[in-house]
């Protein structure tokens, strides 16, 4: 009954390689076709970025599926104008990678199996979408497999081409750190003045001054992520929380930028230590000082430690960094707003 069992698996199999073979077909033709400007320019830089598809995860009876069903998805995916590295069960995530996709192989009802997968930005940590496929029978799994990569294209186009205009919104304010991650709205670090946007210019909030710094050695190796701008995004969202637009100080010295620069609020954030620990998933954990001041002085000045933070399969070192960061802010946040509201 092993044998079977085994003859009937690879034959399944082989159906899905051959049926999304098929479906992929009216795609070659098509793309024989003109293609409209836009969609022309578009392709070379969506070839370009790498994409890591993981194994399905199956129950025992199903996980003969895992694999190659991940490897059809990606071969169709590839024909549609999309680089995927399949990544084996126990191989690293490529550390270039774009976007992560991995998933599930489970049983629906009636029979029916149905194919679940996520999307996620390795760099941000973020989930960018959820979505399935169903295959009316385990005999017929390829139909949802081919339902899976419909579904996927639309999902992983638009999920670079967010990520290319948040790097160009970067680096149009000098934040720089390439089409990996970045804040998705790419409102940081913009000034004041005649070159401020017209919202900036008509925001009524308080300013604040922030400022940050962090150890050389916090980015040593070469994995380690670009620190600055995750830290500015945080002392800027912190600024945020607590009712004040910020802007970037001129001077190392946060009393005389905030003096100099007429704002009612100084904010920094001078990261202390961030430790990585790589073992299967990554992990961190960060200490910083938070320092903020008002025209009467201090207002709040402290060491604040994180909880260890941990990534998913294929996470880098930014997202956690980012949570890390993130957490910092929302620790003290609290103390900062009541600090505020009891200053005379």
């Amino acid at each position: 009954m092993t044998g079977v069992r085994g003859v009937r698996g690879r034959t399944l199999v082989l159906a899905v390689a051959v049926a999304l073979a098929g479906a992929a077909a009216p795609e070659r033709a098509v793309a024989d076709e003109p293609a409209p400007a836009a969609a022309a320019a578009a392709e070379p830089a969506r070839a370009q970025a790498i994409i890591a598809l993981l194994p399905l995860a199956a129950e025992r009876k199903l996980s003969i599926y895992g694999q190659p069903v991940a490897a059809e998805v990606a071969r169709a995916l590839e024909q549609r104008g999309f680089t995927i590295e399949v990544v084996g069960t126990a191989a690293p995530v490529p550390a270039k990678a774009r976007l992560v996709i991995d998933g599930r192989i489970v049983r629906g009802d009636g029979g029916a199996i149905l194919l679940e997968a996520r999307v996620r930005d390795p760099a941000l940590g973020t989930v960018v979408a959820s979505l399935s496929a169903t295959a009316p029978s385990l005999t017929r799994i390829d139909e949802g497999a081919g339902a899976l990569v419909a579904a996927l294209e639309p999902v992983l186009r638009d999920g670079l081409a967010a990520q290319d205009r948040a790097a160009r919104r970067r680096a149009a304010i000098g934040g720089g750190g390439g089409a990996r991650g970045g804040d998705a709205e790419g409102t940081r670090g913009e000034p004041d003045g005649d070159g401020a946007h017209a919202a900036r210019r008509a925001d009524a909030r308080p300013l604040a001054v922030v400022s940050i710094s962090s150890p050389s050695s916090a980015s040593a190796s070469a994995d380690s992520p670009a620190l600055e701008p995750l830290l500015f995004a945080g002392a800027e969202r912190l600024a945020g929380l607590v009712g004040h637009r910020a802007t970037r100080a001129r001077t190392v010295e946060l009393a005389t930028a905030r003096t100099t620069q007429g704002a009612a609020l100084g904010v920094a954030i001078t990261l202390l230590a961030i430790d990585y620990d790589e073992g299967g998933v990554i992990t961190a954990r960060a200490r910083a000082r938070v320092h903020v001041i008002d025209g009467d002085g201090v207002v709040f000045s402290r060491v604040v430690r994180t909880d260890t933070l941990v990534g998913g399969r294929g996470d880098r070192k930014d997202a956690v960094a980012r949570a890390a960061i993130d957490q910092i802010v929302d620790i003290a946040y609290g103390r900062v707003r009541d600090a505020l509201a009891e200053a005379p």
